[in-house]
Parts: structure tokens; C-alpha cells; sequence
């Protein structure tokens, strides 16, 4: 190699460094100038910003209008909406295991799987359901059943008998190994209702799983334990927390169910239930659905029967799907601001959740349903797509996107939702 061949080989070495550091100086100083701060903030106006403080605080008003007020609210029935369906060859989610992309935001090297799938070898799995508190379960058969809660847990109540509906698929095999996916009704409803209008047997019978409805005990103005109202009734939270052990032990005893996917949905008051039991629950939880619910403050100041409990940090994360009407969603309490709220905490617990935001306020999501399934088709399939054993925070939807049954006015995470736009039914809140 004779010398000017040499010198013009190191020239161009030198001249390729340089380039290249100015590239990397250049993607540095873009990276420090970005804003990546997520704003927390319901009523925010757009800008980026970091909000670290919660909602302000959700209370109950007008209590004496209480049940004309929510009798039909958010009540998922049979003329209505629920997200759009995926196709049957599709039920219950992607059928292959997937690796979720860096690119798509997600961890790498993280396995996807279905409730209906086989589980992947060296994945968490769920304990056993607890024991039946008052000893050996009853028989249990499609339709109405009764359970005996283990007495004392409530002073103020002598008999602690509590009924549920269990929803079979009506061609069930005796193999045959199915999710279970709590219900719990709104307000003004009830767990035949919520059958009713929810669709639940076409459900069960299209995507293979097992509903368990609870009915409310009565004994509460709100119906559920979600309110303050249960701090001057010892042991009422305990007891609604037991009667889901008792629910949950009874079933897997008498069916083949799938321990690592359970899970809780409930709309308005039920949604507000929910909200709780994630915080309770959360061992044997897969995943929640709210629909129009959400949490309270912290306390302050005057105790407030009516103010909504606020948010108990799980023990593990769990992936849901918050789901409310926008900044009109008001019935009674503001379930923007407490979907919100929720939201917040979701967020700083670093829990996986899609957001989804209509426009039509406290009333009838305005979804629909397709492919012969059952009009809520989309939420179950949430359910069937996130497993327990699933890497907490993650999803599969990171990856892959989010699937057709959800509606283009949900996304993922917090303030990820572009709010629909479009006619709406009669309010559910007169």
C-alpha cells in the first residue's frame, strides 16, 4: 500500500467519527428538549404536564332520589351497546402465543397466552380458591343458588344467607376447563337484570365461561360496600369480601373453572364494588372491567357516610378495562371524576389498563355487536386475553394493538382516549 492510499484511508475514518458523534450529540439534545411528562389532571386543557395529585373528592347527593335516579342506568340491555364483537373463529382472544416488541412499547421477551390456551411452562399461577367458610357447599345448579356466611361477621344481622346466579353454558362438557367472570349489578338493578339484559346465557354459550351473578344483600343504601357508610356497620366490607370467597370455592369445587382467570366486572354501583374488590382480592383476580364506576378521596375533615371508599393498593397489579361517559357521566356522584381518580392510581401502581370514553354521559354505552356474539363480546374477550399469569403491567394489546371488538374511542392508558362524537340515546339519568 503505497502513502497516499494510507493517508486517505485514515482521512475518511476520521471524517465517518465525526459524523457519527454529531448524530449522537444531535438525538441526545432532541431527547433532553421533549416534554415527557404525563398529566394526571381530569379537567386538563391539553398541555403536558406532571399532576402527582388526585381528583378531587367524590361524594353522594340527593340520596332520597336515589333509586329512580339509577334504576336503569348503564344497564347493558338487550336493544343496547356493548363493544364490537370479535368473530368467532377468534373467541376468546389471539390463539397464538405471542412476544410482546420493544418497538410496541412493551417488555421484551414477555409470553401471551388466552384463558383458553395452554399455560406456558415457569409462569405465576393463581392459589386455590379458599376454603367454604360454614364447612361443606351446597349443590349448586344453574340458576338461583343460596350460600350460609359464616355467622358474627355482621353484628347487626342474624341471618347471613346470600343468593347468586350461576350461568352455565347449556352444552357444557364435563372436561371442560372455563374462566369464571364475576357480575355485579348496578344500583337499580338486580342479578336477573343483569341476565337479562346483559345477554349472559348467549355469552356463556358462544365464548366459553362460567358467570356468577351476586345479588345484594338489601341491607345497604348503596347496595354494594363501596361507600363510608359501611364504617359504622363493623365487619360489612369483610363480610362482602367473604361471600366472594364463598362464591369462588363453591364453584371450583363442583366445576372444572380455570384458577387463573377470574374475573370481577360490574357497571355503576356494581362498578364502584369492583373497584374494591381489586384492592381486597387482587391474589386471585386476573382482571376487572368497570363500567361507569371508579374511586373516592382520601378522607378528610367531617366523617360523610356518602363519600365514596377511596382506592386500596392491590397486592398485586391487575390489568382492567375503566370504561365511562365522558364529562356529562353524573348521576348522583360524578363518575368522571371517579373514573379518573381511578385511573390515577391504576397509573402510579403500574397496572395495564385501556381506557374507553363516550359521549353519552351516565346512560347506555353506545356499542354494538356482531358475528352472532353476544353484544358485550369485547369485554369478555379483555378478560379471556390477560390471564394471571401475564408479566404485571403488560399486555398483549401493547404488541399487537388493540383488538376489533374494542371501539376507536378507547385506548391504552390514561388520557389515551379520543372521546366520541355522535348521537346518543335517552339519558339513563332523569
Amino acid at each position: 500500500m503505497n502513502g497516499n492510499s494510507l493517508a486517505m484511508k485514515v482521512v475518511c475514518c476520521v471524517l465517518v467519527f465525526c459524523v457519527a458523534c454529531s448524530g449522537e450529540d444531535e438525538a441526545s439534545t432532541d431527547a433532553e428538549d421533549s416534554d415527557v411528562g404525563v398529566t394526571m389532571d381530569a379537567d386538563s386543557d391539553g398541555e403536558t404536564t406532571t399532576d402527582t395529585s388526585e381528583p378531587e373528592t367524590t361524594s353522594v347527593e340527593d340520596v332520597q332520589t336515589t333509586d329512580t335516579a339509577m334504576q336503569d342506568v348503564a344497564e347493558p340491555e338487550s336493544d343496547t351497546a356493548s363493544p364490537d364483537t370479535a368473530a368467532p373463529e377468534d373467541v376468546g382472544g389471539s390463539a397464538d402465543v405471542a412476544e410482546a416488541s420493544e418497538d410496541a412499547g412493551s417488555p421484551s421477551q414477555s409470553l401471551f397466552w388466552t384463558c383458553h390456551e395452554e399455560i406456558p411452562e415457569g409462569v405465576a399461577t393463581a392459589p386455590d380458591p379458599p376454603s367454604y367458610s360454614a364447612g361443606d357447599c351446597p349443590d349448586l345448579e344453574p340458576g338461583f343458588n343460596t350460600l350460609e356466611l359464616e355467622p358474627g361477621l355482621n353484628p347487626f344481622e342474624d341471618d347471613n344467607d346470600r343468593e347468586f346466579m350461576l350461568v352455565v353454558p347449556e352444552d357444557l362438557d364435563e372436561d371442560e376447563v372455563l374462566p369464571v367472570i364475576f357480575l355485579w349489578h348496578w344500583l337499580g338493578g338486580s342479578a336477573t337484570r343483569f341476565y337479562e339484559r346483559g345477554e349472559i346465557q348467549e355469552a356463556v354459550d358462544t365464548q366459553r365461561f362460567l358467570a356468577v351473578i351476586p345479588e345484594e344483600k338489601g341491607d345497604l343504601q348503596f347496595r354494594w360496600p363501596y361507600s363510608r357508610e359501611v364504617e359504622i356497620m363493623p365487619g360489612r366490607v369483610e363480610e362482602e369480601l367473604e361471600f366472594f370467597d364463598d362464591m369462588l370455592s363453591c364453584v371450583s369445587e363442583q366445576y372444572n373453572i380455570n384458577n387463573d382467570c377470574v374475573s370481577s366486572a360490574g357497571v355503576s354501583a356494581g362498578a364502584l364494588w369492583t373497584a374494591q374488590l381489586v384492592g381486597h382480592r387482587s391474589e386471585y383476580l386476573s382482571s376487572f372491567i368497570s363500567l361507569s364506576g371508579g374511586v373516592g378521596a382520601e378522607p378528610e375533615g367531617i366523617f360523610d357516610p356518602e363519600a365514596i371508599l377511596p382506592w386500596t393498593t392491590p397486592e398485586r397489579q391487575v390489568p382492567g378495562i375503566v370504561l365511562w361517559g365522558g364529562s356529562s357521566d353524573w348521576c348522583i356522584i360524578d363518575f368522571d371524576e371517579a373514573s379518573t381518580r381511578l385511573e390515577y392510581h391504576l397509573e402510579q401502581d403500574g397496572h395495564f389498563f385501556v381506557e374507553c370514553i363516550h359521549n353519552c354521559g351516565h346512560s347506555k354505552p353506545p356499542m354494538e355487536g356482531h358475528d352472532g356474539l353476544s353484544r358485550f363480546a369485547g369485554l369478555w374477550e379483555f378478560a379471556f386475553e390477560h390471564p394471571y399469569g401475564v408479566e404485571g403491567g403488560t399486555s398483549p394489546y401493547e404488541a399487537q394493538g388493540l383488538p376489533e371488538s374494542v371501539p376507536d374511542w378507547c385506548g391504552i392508558g390514561a388520557d389515551s382516549a379520543t372521546e366520541r362524537e355522535g348521537e346518543c340515546g335517552e339519558d339513563g339519568c332523569q
